[in-house]
Formats: structure tokens, sequence, C-alpha cells
């Protein structure tokens, strides 16, 4: 797959990491970039611990490929932006909330 394919719902292109780096095809952001995570949060919004799982195999395969990078930083690269299961609800509240002007927390 290339990075001008589209997902068919959004029909935007599909932001997909290059190996070995993890930077997105399409932006060039560390992957998963923050369009990724709002296509993750919704597809997965019902499945908070599968998207972890998903996650974290990435993560761990970012591990194997880049050795010399903590794993503290690849910890919230992959799994750290992904909301409390109390605050669950499928969204990526900080990149919404940047998408209304409302700042970060």
């Amino acid at each position: 797959m290339t990075g001008e394919e589209s997902d068919p719902e959004s029909r935007m292109p599909l932001h997909l990491a290059v190996r070995p780096g993890g930077a997105c095809r399409v932006c060039g952001a560390p992957w998963p970039c923050e369009p990724q995570r709002i296509t993750l949060a919704r597809e997965y919004r019902h499945a908070r611990t599968s998207l972890l799982v998903y996650l974290a195999l990435h993560m761990i395969e970012a591990m194997e490929h880049t050795p010399a990078t903590e794993a503290g930083h690849l910890y919230g690269r992959y799994l750290g932006w992904v909301p409390s299961a109390d605050d669950w609800n499928g969204s990526v509240p900080a990149v919404e909330d940047a998408r209304h002007g409302a700042r970060a927390a």
C-alpha cells in the first residue's frame, strides 16, 4: 500500500507508518500522527483494549528497529495519547480540542 491510497469512508489518504523509522507516509510526523490517532480512535471506539494491543505491537516493533530510543518516549508516542478507560469515548480530546481552538491539556 502507498500513502496515496484512500480510506473509502473518509476519502482521505491513509496515514501509515514507513518502516523502520516509523514516520507517517503522508505527513512525515512520527506515527501514529494526529490524523491517524483520530482514525484509530474512531475505528476502535468500542474496543479500547484492542486499540491498546494494536498500538503495543507497533511499539514493540519500533523498539526492535530503534533500540537506542528510550522506552518512555515510545510509550508516550504509541500508547500515552489514548485516554484512560474512565475517559474513553472513542475520540482524541487533545486533537479534537486543537481543531476547535481550545488548548490541549
